[in-house]
């Protein structure tokens, strides 16, 4: 009898033991990841290596459905929707989900000239620090830095060798006054289009072109409605991993190490993707029949002259005195 006693006992301990370590899946929380890419493009193998880990580190308890290609909206609903924690979980470009211009800290025009400068400041460094303080004033909690790439120039009328070149395209601009600005002062005639919305006005010849990079042209097949393609390297745009404040503030201390922990893996995992990808793309687009040009020297100097007058400017008064002096500083 004490024998049965004691293997009843034993087995309850294992299971009660065992219990631990398994999902209950009523416990268990799903929640949703939006983002504007395209499936081929390596944001997207980055949110889906996000919500893998997130199930994996967070043992089955977290888990994250991914809906890209602008399925849940353009980067401005996005930014709206996780505000108001109706969406958990985002890779986007805040810079273009607000009209607070200081989320343009990391894409001011000419800030950085190479991916080592990149990473040293804006992934890795001080700039991406400061634009998560600034993200958090508008309710979302940024984890870690992917990549979306150096913005570039497309259009279909011309090739673009020149600043004057610029002049008269109608092109289409994410939702954020400082790019508008830009590219009017350069001649354009800006055009805020969402990007979901984007193929179609190129596709219709709603807007001329587009100031995307290479890599994003390549997956969303915008090359297919565009014939000329400049290197300007003018602007680079990081993409940020992003949960709702509202909802993070739902998840104990470790779920909250183990959600950041996925995200900066998953974003280190996504750059990586991103850079080996360029070589490709380029080839697959001019075998499409895209014709690259490098935009020279000296009239990428006119270009950066006055995209940096514009852009600076508007961002100086909405600094800190110190972090402009940081800015400044980058450039010496």
């Amino acid at each position: 009898m004490k024998s049965r006693l004691s293997i009843f006992g034993i087995t309850l301990l294992v299971l009660a033991l065992g219990s631990v370590f398994m999902v209950n899946p009523v416990l268990a929380k799903s929640y949703q990841l939006g983002h504007v890419f395209s499936t081929s493009n390596a944001n997207q193998k980055g949110a889906l290596k996000w919500a893998e880990l997130v199930e994996k580190y967070t043992n089955g308890q977290v888990k994250i459905a991914v809906f890209p290609a602008g399925q849940l909206g353009g980067d401005r609903e996005l930014g709206q929707a996780m505000k108001m924690g109706t969406l958990a979980f985002s890779v986007h470009n805040p810079g273009a989900a607000t009209n607070d211009i200081r989320l343009f800290l990391g894409a001011l025009p000419f800030l950085v000239s190479s991916y080592d400068m990149v990473d040293k400041v804006i992934l890795k460094g001080w700039v991406g620090e400061q634009t998560n303080k600034y993200c958090l004033e508008q309710g979302w909690r940024v984890l870690a830095w992917g990549e979306n790439d150096f913005r570039q120039l497309t259009n279909s009328k011309r090739a673009v060798k020149t600043v004057k070149d610029i002049e008269g395209l109608k092109l289409r601009v994410p939702q954020a006054p400082i790019m508008v600005e830009v590219w009017k002062a350069l001649g354009a005639i800006p055009t805020p289009i969402a990007f979901p919305e984007l193929y179609t006005a190129l596709q219709q010849k709603t807007v001329d072109g587009q100031e995307n990079g290479i890599l994003l042209t390549y997956s969303s097949r915008l090359y297919e409605v565009q014939k000329y393609f400049t290197f300007t390297n003018y602007m680079y745009s990081g993409t940020s991993y992003t949960v709702s404040d509202k909802v993070w503030k739902t998840f104990d201390k470790k779920t909250q190490d183990a959600i950041a922990k996925a995200a900066k893996e998953a974003a280190d995992y996504a750059v990586k993707e991103n850079r080996n990808d360029v070589g490709a793309a380029k080839a697959a687009m001019e075998k499409a029949g895209v014709e690259f040009t490098d935009m020279p020297p000296a009239e990428l100097a006119k270009m950066k002259k006055v995209a940096m007058e514009v852009s600076w400017s508007m961002i100086k008064p909405k600094l800190e005195p110190a972090v402009w002096e940081k800015l400044i500083k980058t450039q010496d």
